[in-house]
């Protein structure tokens, strides 16, 4: 049987390094964690040191070993003489980070082992669905990939800050098909952000979704669509009939006449090519749409038609926990690829006043299911229909993170599938 990587010098000369400079402590911090060393008495070392270094003690072996005696784990590390070994093993802290570099990749090289083993488990697993699976190994490839985060220092800062300010700006923002809308949220929709556009049944979640995607695709952009609720013909007769702005009835039902069949085809000439993706599949958990993401090229967009019919990962969870999972890993997906993510979200019923009948304004606290979506969201959005017979419709701008809210009045044609 192979051994299990691991260098157990490394591990000793990094503690002693630690043990002997402060120095040498922000170093390996910055590449190191605690559950990189192989040895479990390095690994309580470690973590004492660290937490006396962040409490601002002085760091030494006669300070380490009395936190240790404190915790009741003095003796498990060896006791004091063994502390007193660690700083003898390196020459100096000079070499910290080499020390440290080695100790993270024997850690990375156990975690690919790990890392086969769960492979080999959802392989041989019960599981049904083959994309779930595959999302999830994914997600632990990455766990294994994934650097330790460093700060960046003003200097790289401002050089970062210089270079953004002289890119194009229309690559890392989508307007929205409404002036006024695209005013309040600085522009439109921002790359790296999530976009809840909440409301209830009937109020324009879907049509507003579309729209957004559509004006993105129409302008260049690769969008993909999750429509969990509508199969994709539908979805496709709601983008055509407001592209081409003729009666969404005639092409739902399929009764065109000729000048519906002239202007639906000119739309689809003149966008041919358009990269729209749509995947209409029922029954999707978060880790499925994830993987979609990741699978298209240069994506831009994202829109998901809606939060509270994603299929639960766990289903042993309460619902507000599925949902806040939901909404958790969008918003990392969101900045893990850069992209827009737009989130339709059911509102909650009790919107409507018992004592007119009529809807009232929605509220952050009327988000169904989970304040998460509330809580992650870079900006919550309601569709607002106070009178339903009058053919209008109010965004509202409920929360922005980075610009204004608001209230943006539009026309609602229904019958064209699209709001103006």
């Amino acid at each position: 049987m192979r051994d299990v990587p691991q260098d157990l010098i490394a591990e000793m000369a990094t503690l002693g390094s630690m043990l002997i400079s402060s120095n040498a402590i922000c170093e390996v911090v910055e590449n190191v964690k605690a559950d990189d060393f192989y040895r479990p008495a390095h690994e309580q070392v470690f973590r004492v040191i660290v937490d006396l270094w962040t409490a601002g003690r002085g760091v030494d072996a006669v300070t380490v070993a009395d936190d240790l005696q404190q915790r009741g784990k003095l003796r498990n590390v060896g006791g004091p003489q063994y502390l007193y070994e660690l700083t003898q093993v390196p020459p100096g802290a000079i070499n910290a980070a080499q020390y440290a570099k080695i100790v993270r990749d024997k850690a990375v090289r156990r975690r690919l082992i790990s890392c086969g083993n769960r492979f080999q488990e959802l392989g041989f697993g019960d599981c049904e669905q083959v994309e779930e699976v595959l999302s999830q190994a994914e997600a632990f490839l990455r766990e294994v990939r994934t650097p330790p985060e460093k700060a960046a220092d003003f200097d790289s800062l401002i050089l970062e800050w210089n270079a953004w300010v002289g890119a194009d700006a229309t690559e890392d923002v989508m307007p929205t098909p409404w002036f006024k809308v695209n005013e309040i949220l600085s522009g439109g929709l921002h790359k790296g952000k999530t976009y809840i556009f909440g409301g209830r049944p009937g109020q324009g979640k879907s049509i507003s979704g579309l729209n957004i995607a559509a004006h993105a695709a129409e302008n260049g952009k690769t969008v993909l669509i999750f429509s969990l609720e509508m199969p994709r013909t539908e979805v496709a007769s709601r983008l055509l009939s407001a592209g081409a702005q003729v009666q969404f009835q005639r092409l739902a039902r399929r009764l065109m006449d000729d000048d519906t069949v002239s202007a639906v085809q000119h739309y689809a000439a003149v966008n041919a090519g358009m990269r729209l993706y749509v995947v209409d599949k029922a029954s999707m958990t978060v880790e499925q749409i994830v993987a979609h993401c990741r699978s298209v090229k240069n994506l831009d967009l994202v829109f998901i038609d809606y939060a509270q019919l994603v299929a639960a990962t766990d289903s042993r969870v309460s619902r507000d926990q599925q949902v806040a999972h939901v909404s958790r890993t969008l918003k990392v997906l969101a900045k893990d690829l850069n992209v827009v993510v737009v989130l339709a979200a059911q509102l909650n019923r009790q919107l409507i006043d018992p004592k007119t009948g009529k809807a009232r304004v929605p509220s952050l606290s009327d988000l169904r299911e989970s304040g998460s979506l509330e809580a992650d969201a870079d900006a919550v959005l309601f569709l607002h229909r106070p009178d339903e017979d009058d053919g209008t419709v109010d965004i509202v701008v409920a929360k922005n993170r980075s610009g204004l809210t608001g209230m943006v009045p539009l026309i609602f044609f229904g019958n064209q599938a699209r709001l103006g």
